[in-house]
């Protein structure tokens, strides 16, 4: 399990220097560190629930809205996925809450630790409602935040 976590950290953390770096060239007043970390969190938040519901409501075309083209998915039995193959086989959702956001914001890019509860079946496999702890990496892209990375550590429901 230890393996899978430090895998899944540095696939975020890659694409958190590539999201970085891809801001360099951005408006010099959009790159500055922020110190408004309520709004951060806001927009973590807001991000997070529209990539939740989207998935909750089956609903591809705002699912391919708020995921980068760039976006990965690694998940904590090690199973991944790319844009086009998350899109292709997605998760089922039947609830979901997101709390406990710990934010990090350099220019156009926020990074985010939170946990989720959420009930979902991933390749037919039900997992706990439990709360796990996520992690995601968000980009701003013109006027939208997007998602560059997800990292789910939600483990499978113990089977009867």
């Amino acid at each position: 399990m230890r393996k899978i976590m430090a895998v899944a950290m540095v696939v975020v953390l890659s694409a958190a220097v590539v999201a970085c770096s891809s801001s360099d060239t951005a408006d010099p007043e959009t790159t500055n560190d922020t110190t408004d970390v309520a709004a951060d969190v806001a927009i973590a938040t807001q991000t997070q629930n529209e990539f939740f519901a989207a998935i909750s409501a089956g609903d591809t075309a705002a699912l391919d809205a708020v995921l980068s083209d760039a976006f990965q998915l690694v998940r904590a039995d090690g199973s991944h996925a790319t844009k086009d193959e998350y899109l292709a086989n997605p998760a089922s959702i039947d609830d979901f809450a997101l709390s406990d956001f710990d934010v990090t914001r350099t220019g156009d890019t926020i990074v985010a630790r939170f946990t989720g509860s959420v009930t979902e079946t991933i390749d037919g496999q039900v997992y706990d409602r439990d709360p796990a702890p996520r992690f995601a990496v968000m980009v701003r892209n013109g006027d939208r935040w997007q998602i560059v990375a997800q990292v789910n550590l939600s483990t499978p429901a113990p089977q009867d």
